[in-house]
């Protein structure tokens, strides 16, 4: 199948009308939908995420791919997590927690308001450490303590209520109270940012700035190295181009990349297209506060999450296969919008540095 506007073009070179042409796009894209309606067994599913990989080394973009295979980009990488994870083996439980934890806030009417407190503490936690699950219970832990002490003012847990205590008795576990009165303390998550060399952003800035760059510059299916590229991100970094300024070597921003890009996107988008904050820290005295504040902004949670779903999709599709290897971005549940976001263009500065790359 070639991409539509070629088709046209092939078509009206070989006589037919543009009338013509766009029926017979109208009838392959109804065709494509049907396909990617349908269930595939496991066989084909193999066969096709096969044709996928085959493709991808040949540096064809994901979404022509995706339209000659008549699925989508985001189920054929969905496919792929199932079957081919980065370990070789099965998804693992940190990614399968926030994927429920992302379900629970996408649909808050489904939820009682603990099961929506476990979903944000654990959606937070995984913001900040998405490559290190063995963190997120005890983030979570610590988020619940803090979060019924400080909108309870108990001091004890004999003041407080059968459901505030039914809700903590599901996270303290005593090997984890244990680990908490031992030396193994010390190496606890700590929430707050860290600034970059005393500048005023923190890494959480930086790796926003690198998402925008690549949503934001121009993008053509089958353009190769013109396209936006993790190279590309490097060269402006190494330049000081970006609005947040963090000069690294080639092999941190492979780190720090690696470390960071799962979450990315969702770090985008809190960032510049949404007014909430994620970084919420059980140490601060406004900690209820602000989890209250995210608990009552149900609508603007369901509209975070749709713009997510839109940034990750497209950043599926504009970057090539090396750059998207071993990183394992949430599913999102069925059902959930996609809303598609304008990205700020971008600034004279990078596209005066990228003449030199």
């Amino acid at each position: 199948m070639v991409a539509g506007k070629d088709y046209l073009n092939d078509l009206k070179a070989a006589g037919g009308s543009l009338t013509m042409a766009r029926k017979v796009r109208r009838k392959n894209a109804q065709t494509a939908k049907q396909r990617s309606s349908r269930v595939h067994d496991l066989d084909e599913r193999r066969e096709l995420l096969a044709h996928f990989l085959r493709a991808r080394e040949r540096e064809i973009p994901a979404a022509e791919i995706a339209q000659e295979l008549g699925v989508s980009v985001a189920t054929l990488y969905r496919w792929l997590r199932k079957h081919e994870t980065p370990d070789g083996g099965s998804s693992s439980s940190g990614l399968t927690a926030v994927e429920n934890a992302i379900k629970t806030l996408c649909n808050p009417s489904s939820s009682e308001k603990y099961e929506r407190l476990d979903a944000i503490f654990r959606f937070s936690a995984w913001l900040r450490w998405p490559n290190d699950p063995a963190v997120h219970d005890v983030a979570v832990t610590s988020c619940a303590v803090s979060y019924i002490r400080r909108s309870t003012g108990a001091d004890t847990l004999a003041e407080l209520s059968p459901a505030d205590l039914s809700y903590l008795g599901r996270h303290l576990r005593l090997d984890t109270l244990s680990r908490m009165c031992s030396s193994e303390a010390i190496d606890f998550p700590y929430f707050a940012d860290f600034r970059i060399d005393d500048q005023p952003h923190t890494q959480r800035n930086v790796i926003a700035d690198v998402i925008w760059f690549l949503l934001a510059y121009e993008y053509h299916p089958g353009g190769g190295r013109a396209n936006p590229s993790l190279s590309k991100v490097h060269f402006l970094l190494e330049n000081n181009a970006f609005r947040y300024r963090w000069p690294i070597s080639r092999r941190t921003f492979q780190t720090f990349w690696a470390a960071n890009a799962a979450a990315a996107p969702f770090l985008y988008v809190e960032q510049a297209h949404s007014t909430l904050d994620w970084a919420i820290d059980p140490l601060a005295v406004t900690f209820s506060d602000d989890v209250d504040d995210l608990l009552g902004q149900e609508q603007a949670v369901s509209e975070y999450f749709a713009r997510c779903r839109w940034a990750v999709e497209e950043l599926q599709a504009r970057l090539d296969r090396r750059a998207l290897e071993r990183i394992a971005f949430p599913l999102f549940p069925d059902g959930t919008a996609t809303e598609e976001l304008r990205p700020r263009a971008l600034t004279p500065l990078i596209r005066e540095t990228l003449l030199q790359f």
